[in-house]
């Protein structure tokens, strides 16, 4: 997963866990709650990334950080529901 904040910082993180609205990143840069990042991600065994904006809601610790999908297309959404079902039934 990449991620931007703002112009100037670009940067490679970790989604730890992921949700239909939000996700659990592991970042290398230090965020606080309020914080805009623009995500760029791509989901396991499919094809196209997965582009949107999130809010910081949660500090968890020095790296974690607990993010709300923001201006996701519906589709993405969906793409991203779809892969969660799919894991859960696993």
């Amino acid at each position: 997963m990449s991620y931007s904040a703002g112009l100037t910082t670009q940067d490679e993180g970790r989604l730890v866990v992921l949700g239909s609205g939000r996700a659990l990143l592991e970042l290398y840069g230090s965020y606080t709650v309020g914080s805009m990042l623009r995500l760029v991600f791509k989901l396991p065994s499919t094809t196209g990334e997965i582009y949107c904006t999130a809010i910081v809601r949660d500090r968890l610790n020095a790296r974690g950080v607990g993010v709300e999908f923001l201006h996701l297309e519906p589709r993405n959404r969906k793409r991203i529901s779809t892969f969660v079902q799919q894991w859960l039934s696993e």
